[in-house]
C-alpha cells in the first residue's frame, strides 16, 4: 500500500500530505535533512511516522481521503471504489 501511494505523490505534495496527516513541521524538516535527495525514502518515512504516531487511526481510508484532498479530484480509494460516489448506498425510488 505504501509503495503504491508513495508513487502517486509528487515532490511538492509531500509536505502537504505530511501536514494533513498530522506530521509536525519539525519531523518534516528532520526527514528532509536525514534523507536528503532520496525522495522515495522521505515519503516512506512520512508514512512510517504517521503509522507509528496514530496507530489505529492511521487507516487506508484516512490516507485515501487525504490523497483525494491533495489531488483535488474524486480519485479511487485504496480498495478501488470511488469515495465520492455513494449511489450504491441510496435506495432507488420510483
Amino acid at each position: 500500500m505504501v509503495e503504491r501511494t508513495a508513487s502517486q505523490l509528487k515532490r511538492n505534495e509531500m509536505s502537504i500530505l505530511a501536514n494533513k496527516l498530522g506530521i509536525s513541521e519539525f519531523d518534516i524538516q528532520d526527514i528532509s535533512l536525514k534523507y536528503g535527495g532520496n525522495f522515495w525514502r522521505q515519503k516512506v518515512e512520512i508514512f512510517y511516522r504517521w503509522r507509528t504516531a496514530y496507530r489505529e487511526y492511521a487507516t487506508r481510508e484516512r490516507l485515501s481521503r487525504v490523497m483525494n484532498e491533495i489531488k483535488g479530484s474524486p480519485c479511487k480509494s485504496m480498495d478501488g471504489t470511488n469515495e465520492k460516489d455513494d449511489t450504491k448506498n441510496k435506495k432507488k425510488t420510483a
